[in-house]
């Protein structure tokens, strides 16, 4: 089973560790040598260790590691012997035999930022005495960055402004959904924590990293702190910030349709048109004019699972065999404005918000 997980990643990437949805985690790998222990080998190592277990019954830690040192190590790892080449072809063939699990349901947005004003996520880490106030963050490569988890937040919080328009709850910091224990309890989560993730619940919407398309010349903007009490400047309190004035960044949304209802995908549609017309914001300094733009869909991906999903009980317009799925095709727009109706039909059976007072 792990050899052929590891023939099969360039299809279903393997991750490991945490904020995998973020785009952390994920690795490549090449088969170099396959190694094995025959049952004599086995054998011996359990016959040696049984012995050393009589043999070092009360001696002294020193007197032990020397026993070890003048024996055969050739035992446990020690032991394996790289297979010859036959035996290698025969059981990578087994592998191949494994039957394949179902493609994932996945939709992938590519999409552009294009930031009207100056743009900044700062970087704390590289801020000294003798550079600006705030910095902001690059990859390995000195490309700027918009991490997942900021954009992320910023469109989850677009989400939630949606639900509470329609008057339903979206939970809060200070008023969070319960953590799930077993499939019971995600029927407690608010209509955003089903999408999003919530604790015991994987979020079902992958985000990479934003990053910028090419370099450019930073510049560096100077503020003055204001007084709360007279209105003037604050002594002492001036600051400045290093910005990168109308950056292009790129990156992908991917969000696997097996986990979320079709009403979801309505919610995500909704958030998406309001990234497109400019109403969220992202980086350091919103109020003063950091951080606008406007969003393109520059391409659009549909693996063949989640297209049935998708289509499974809609009408092919004009007798199409299949829904063409690309930014500028109206199948797929007015396949999307299905679903946001059938959101609009589903969000009024979650809980009320409850006005304060």
């Amino acid at each position: 089973m792990f050899l052929e997980a590891g023939q099969r990643m360039d299809k279903i990437p393997l991750t490991m560790g945490s904020s995998t949805s973020d785009g952390w985690g994920r690795f490549s790998w090449e088969l170099t040598e396959i190694k094995s222990l025959d049952l004599d080998c086995v054998k011996q190592w359990l016959a040696i260790a049984a012995v050393e277990a009589k043999l070092f019954a009360g001696l002294d830690l020193d007197c032990v590691e020397q026993c070890l040192a003048s024996g055969d190590q050739r035992v446990g790892y020690d032991a394996l012997q790289p297979l010859d080449v036959e035996k290698r072809k025969a059981l990578l063939a087994e592998a191949d035999k494994v039957p394949v699990a179902a493609t994932e349901a996945t939709v992938a947005i590519e999409l552009s930022l294009k930031f009207d004003g100056f743009f900044l996520v700062n970087d704390p880490s590289i801020v000294s005495d003798d550079t600006e106030d705030h910095r902001p963050m690059r990859n390995h490569a000195g490309f700027i960055v918009l991490p997942a988890r900021s954009f992320r937040g910023a469109f989850r919080s677009q989400a939630e402004r949606i639900i509470r328009t329609l008057n339903v709850k979206a939970c809060t910091t200070l008023d969070p959904c319960s953590s799930i224990e077993n499939s019971d309890s995600i029927k407690k989560l608010c209509p955003v924590c089903r999408i999003f993730g919530s604790t015991g619940w994987r979020t079902a919407v992958d985000i990479s990293d934003f990053i910028q398309d090419e370099q450019k010349e930073t510049i560096t903007q100077e503020f003055v702190a204001i007084d709360r009490f007279t209105g003037g400047g604050a002594n002492h309190l001036k600051f400045n910030a290093e910005a990168v004035p109308s950056p292009l960044l790129k990156g992908q949304i991917t969000f696997d349709v097996c986990r979320i209802k079709k009403w979801g995908v309505g919610l995500i549609a909704l958030t998406l048109r309001d990234l497109i017309e400019g109403d969220i914001t992202f980086g350091f300094g919103a109020s003063k004019g950091y951080g606008s733009c406007r969003a393109e869909i520059t391409n659009l991906s549909v693996s063949s699972q989640a297209e049935k999903l998708l289509t499974e009980d809609k009408k092919r317009p004009n007798n199409q065999d299949k829904y063409k799925w690309n930014k500028d095709d109206k199948t797929a727009v007015a396949l999307l404005e299905d679903y946001v109706r059938e959101f609009q039909s589903v969000i009024n059976t979650f809980p009320k918000e409850v006005a304060n007072g």
